[in-house]
C-alpha cells in the first residue's frame, strides 16, 4: 500500500473532522502516522529542521487547522522551548493569533500579554483568562461574560447585544474563534427561559439553519417538537437545507436509536438519547464519554458544554485531551 503524503494525511483528517460518522479513533490513527512522519523528518513538513533554533512564525501563513496542528506537533516531538516560542510568536503580527490560541486552549501556559484589540483575539484572550480563574484581569464586557458562564451572575440582554456588537456572526475572522465561542457558552448554562430567548433573538440575526443548530446545541428537550416539525417541512422556512439541519439536530438530541427518554419535566436536557439533567436541576451527566464516543462532526459541542475540562481544540492533534473528570 502506497504511503500517504503529508498533504494527503492533512486532507484525510479534514474529511474526518467534518464527518458526522467518523470516529475519534480514526482521527487518532491518522495523527499517529502524521506524528511519526514529523519525528523522522519529512521534506514536506512546515516545521524547521532544528526546532530548538528555528522560528515557528512560518506556521502563521498556513490555514488555521494546519497551523495549530503543526504547532502542537512541534511541542509534542520536543525541541521547542514553549515559553520563548510563544513570546516570539506574540511579538509578530502574523503570530499573535497562534499565540493566543495556544494560551486559550492550554491553561498550563502562563498569560503575560495585554488584552488584545482584535475581536477574534478578544474571544481567545477571554477564554484564556477564564480557564485560569483570572476573571479579574478581563475588561468589560468579558468580565461579565465570564461571571455569567461560571454561574455567578444572571444573563442579560445588554450583555448578549454588547458582545454581538464586538463579534457578530458576519464578522471577518481568521478561523481561530467565532461568535459561537462566546454565545454558546452563555446559552448552554442559561436558564430555560433565557435559552428560549436566545434562540428567538438569534433568529433575527442569522440564517434559519444556524438557529436550528442553536436549538440542538442547547440540548433542551423543549425544542424536540420544534425540530421534528421543521424536519417534516412544516415549520420555519420549510426548505430542504433547513429540514436537513433539523434532522441533524434531532440525531444530536436523540441519538441513532431515536428513542425519547421518559422524563417528568418537558424542560429537561438530553444528548444522543441520554438524559443530561431533568427540569429539577439535577447535575449534568458526564461529558467525558461523549468526548471520545461522539462522531467527529459533533465533538465541537463538547467544548461548549465542558470547555474547562478539555485541552486543545476539536481539530487538535489526537482530537484534544480530556484533562479533568467531572
Amino acid at each position: 500500500m502506497m504511503q500517504q503524503t503529508l498533504d494527503e494525511l492533512i486532507a484525510t483528517r479534514r474529511a474526518l473532522l467534518a464527518s458526522d460518522d467518523a470516529s475519534l479513533e480514526q482521527l487518532r490513527q491518522v495523527d499517529r502516522r502524521l506524528l511519526t512522519r514529523a519525528e523522522r523528518g519529512d521534506a514536506a513538513s512546515p516545521l524547521p529542521d532544528n526546532l530548538a533554533e528555528g522560528s515557528l512564525l512560518p506556521l502563521a501563513s498556513l490555514p488555521v487547522d494546519e497551523a495549530t496542528l503543526w504547532l502542537e506537533v512541534a511541542v509534542s516531538i520536543g525541541g521547542v522551548r514553549v515559553r520563548p516560542a510563544l513570546d516570539a510568536l506574540a511579538k509578530e503580527p502574523g503570530g499573535e493569533s497562534l499565540s493566543w490560541w495556544l494560551a486559550a486552549n492550554y491553561p498550563g501556559l502562563s498569560v503575560t500579554r495585554e488584552f488584545p484589540e482584535a475581536p477574534e483575539l478578544q474571544v481567545l484572550a477571554a477564554r484564556a483568562h477564564w480557564r485560569r480563574g483570572q476573571d479579574d484581569k478581563l475588561p468589560q464586557p468579558w468580565k461579565e461574560w465570564a461571571a455569567v458562564v461560571d454561574g455567578h451572575k444572571e444573563l442579560s440582554r445588554p450583555l448578549v447585544e454588547t458582545l454581538w456588537d464586538i463579534l457578530p456572526a458576519d464578522a471577518r475572522v481568521e478561523g481561530f474563534a467565532s461568535w459561537k465561542d462566546w454565545f454558546y457558552l452563555l446559552m448552554v448554562g442559561a436558564h430555560d427561559d433565557w435559552q428560549l430567548w436566545m434562540v428567538n433573538w438569534l433568529l433575527a440575526e442569522v440564517d434559519t439553519t444556524t438557529t436550528v443548530e442553536a436549538m440542538g446545541v442547547s440540548c433542551a428537550r423543549r425544542f424536540l417538537s420544534w425540530l421534528e416539525a421543521i424536519g417534516a417541512g412544516t415549520g420555519l422556512d420549510g426548505n430542504e437545507d433547513v429540514a436537513d439541519a433539523a434532522e441533524r439536530e434531532l440525531r444530536w438530541l436523540m441519538g441513532d436509536r431515536r428513542g425519547r427518554q421518559q422524563e417528568p419535566s418537558p424542560f429537561g436536557y438530553q444528548c444522543w438519547g441520554e438524559i443530561l439533567r431533568d427540569g429539577h436541576g439535577l447535575k449534568p451527566a458526564s461529558w467525558q464519554k461523549r468526548f471520545t464516543a461522539l462522531p467527529m462532526g459533533f465533538r465541537e459541542r463538547c467544548w461548549y458544554w465542558s470547555g474547562q475540562q478539555i485541552n486543545g481544540s476539536p481539530w487538535s492533534l489526537f482530537g484534544g485531551q480530556w484533562c479533568v473528570g467531572d
